[in-house]
């Protein structure tokens, strides 16, 4: 848990270590709590963690309906009320489920994208490893498509990369490779919760199928 006590050290905290959920005053100094919570909302790398509002005041009718937060709390708060808030927040479906597709053949990155889209998930493509870095460190993507040989950097250095970010080592990874790999090759790989689909072994469809089950135990997002 971190906290802070000012609304520019809430956003700088918020953009360095993406959490879970914010639970946000409404009165603080200088920038109070909804000058706060509209710059989170308009960056991309922030609009999508839940903001529970914790307030002195009770919601009014237009509050309620402000689809910027997912639950108020009024002071004083009681243990039990925050525990449900927070519980309710980090079970329930919120925003979208972000997978970055890292894959240099164009013709496969734009058929997987096509496949995750019908399921109203958002994909984002790279198309080499240093491109894969630079937009992980953006996205923050709840799952990795990640192909082993790509200009730039192969899957082997992105995953490495991964390691060092303690926001992004424990990323759920599916490596979808024509590499055949030893037991050596897949414990360098592992990066969280790691699965291994060969290309060419799995039809497009059975790769569809394993990936949004794999989806379902690694996010709480579905």
């Amino acid at each position: 848990m971190i906290t802070v006590g000012a609304g520019e050290d809430a956003i700088s905290q918020a953009i360095a270590e993406k959490p879970d959920v914010i639970v946000l005053d409404v009165l603080m100094a200088k920038m109070n709590g909804w000058e706060t919570m509209a710059i989170l909302k308009e960056r991309e790398d922030t609009q999508n963690i839940p903001i529970v509002i914790c307030s002195v005041y009770q919601p009014s009718h237009s509050h309620q309906r402000n689809a910027d937060f997912v639950d108020w709390l009024s002071k004083p708060v009681e243990e039990i009320s925050l525990l449900h808030s927070l519980s309710k927040v980090i079970t329930e479906p919120y925003g979208k489920i972000r997978i970055l597709i890292i894959e240099d053949d164009n013709y496969l990155a734009d058929l997987l994208a096509t496949l995750f889209e019908r399921h109203d998930i958002e994909t984002f493509i790279a198309r080499t490893g240093r491109e894969a870095i630079h937009i992980s460190q953006k996205l923050n993507p709840d799952l990795l498509i990640l192909d082993l040989i790509l200009p730039e950097s192969d899957g082997f250095t992105v995953v490495n990369w991964l390691k060092q970010h303690n926001q992004l080592c424990s990323i759920p990874v599916v490596v979808y490779s024509a590499k055949d790999l030893d037991p050596s090759e897949r414990h360098r790989l592992k990066s969280g919760h790691t699965e291994f689909l060969t290309k060419g072994r799995v039809t497009t469809h059975e790769f569809e199928q394993r990936v949004m089950f794999s989806l379902k135990t690694m996010t709480h997002k579905n």
